[in-house]
């Protein structure tokens, strides 16, 4: 991250950028996401450089850039900036893709984006399979994992041992953080919809 000395200049220099970026989207010649990751790492620079918010919004040359801002917080836009920096950085030689380590990094593994939706199903049917158990208990009836987990991957459309897999890795951690609350919410839902 380079200092930044001169303020006004600073944000002069920024807002003539945006211009010169934005004829370019016009002329075909930049796409919006590159734009937005260049300007996000100009911005993100500003700020650590002790350049408001404020007064970076005013440098905006787009008027419903001003208007239309949200909050996002630093930590989330960081590893996004860091990414870009080391992409555009010529002498890494990186692609995007290896910046950002989206895709697998061993060939045949899956991508992250793929770990990652088959993690948060697990979670999901692990988190029914503790629900079911709750409401058998409600219920007044023998509770055991496997008729719990059998009635998930019924209703969820999966094998019983994809649904056991994520109930013993991810169920112990379920219920640990379930509280008296959620499991009278669980009851209440379940008793009231019948």
């Amino acid at each position: 991250m380079k200092e930044i000395r001169d303020k006004q200049r600073y944000l002069g220099a920024l807002s003539s950028r945006i211009e010169l970026l934005l004829d370019r989207v016009a002329n075909g010649k930049a796409s919006r996401p590159y734009v937005s990751l260049e300007l996000l790492s100009s911005m993100l620079s500003a700020l650590e450089n002790e350049i408001s918010f404020d007064e970076i919004k005013e440098a905006l040359p787009v008027e419903a850039w001003r208007n239309d801002t949200v909050e996002v917080p630093r930590a989330l836009l960081r590893p996004l900036v860091d990414g870009w920096l080391e992409y555009r950085d010529t002498e890494s030689k990186k692609t995007l893709d290896e910046c950002y380590q989206l895709t697998a990094k061993k060939s045949g593994s899956k991508p992250v984006k793929e770990k990652n939706a088959t993690i948060d199903r697990d979670i999901m049917l692990s988190n029914l399979v503790v629900e079911e158990i709750l409401i058998l208990r409600g219920q007044n009836l023998p509770v055991n994992d496997t008729k719990a987990i059998s009635i998930v991957a019924e209703k969820e459309g999966v094998s019983q041992s994809t649904a056991r897999t994520a109930y013993y890795k991810f169920g112990k951690h379920t219920r640990a953080k379930i509280n008296e609350d959620e499991i009278v919410a669980i009851l209440r839902k379940h008793f009231t919809e019948k």
